[in-house]
């Protein structure tokens, strides 16, 4: 959970000109952030595992000297069915997925799982008859069946990228 400058869910990640203050839960959900500079903020939070942004439905003022109690919180991530398939783990992370060896000299002396690279970017590839070096897009593609399809129900296709920028 974190008090950040106001703004949409989501938006203190694009913050970097400002305060934030930070703290994990403990494991019965329960929260202190301290220290915490006199201003005006929003009440973010996000669970490792889950979708979704939480922000408290209003601004969080901090005075010298005071203490706020904001009660009982709940977090609804956003849901509209099970989950058929994903890859990675909605964690603000990219500890689970392949991270390719990089030239000899600079070899990785740990043992990555070896699952999808989270950044798919072109490669330097030598062409076998010129000699010259082109740039080779990342083609992947993702085919899974389902076993019972609701042709009359609705499905949601919900994508989360690491990316630099929005």
């Amino acid at each position: 959970m974190g008090l950040a400058p106001p703004g949409a869910p989501g938006s203190w990640q694009r913050d970097g000109k400002n305060y934030q203050f930070w703290n994990k839960t403990n494991n019965h959900g329960g929260f202190s952030i301290n220290n915490v500079r006199p201003g005006t903020y929003s009440l973010y939070g996000w669970v490792p595992g889950l979708l979704g942004d939480y922000k408290f439905h209003k601004d969080v003022v901090i005075t010298p000297g005071s203490h706020t109690e904001l009660g009982f919180l709940v977090f609804e991530p956003p849901r509209n069915g099970p989950t058929v398939w994903e890859i990675g783990v909605p964690d603000r992370s990219a500890a689970e997925f392949f991270v390719p060896e990089p030239e000899p000299t600079y070899i990785n002396k740990f043992d990555y799982s070896k699952d999808w690279y989270f950044a798919q970017v072109t490669r330097e590839v030598k062409d076998p008859k010129s000699g010259a070096i082109k740039f080779q897009a990342t083609n992947w593609r993702i085919n899974f069946d389902l076993q019972e399809v609701d042709s009359s129900g609705n499905y949601t296709f919900r994508m989360a990228l690491a990316a630099a920028f929005d």
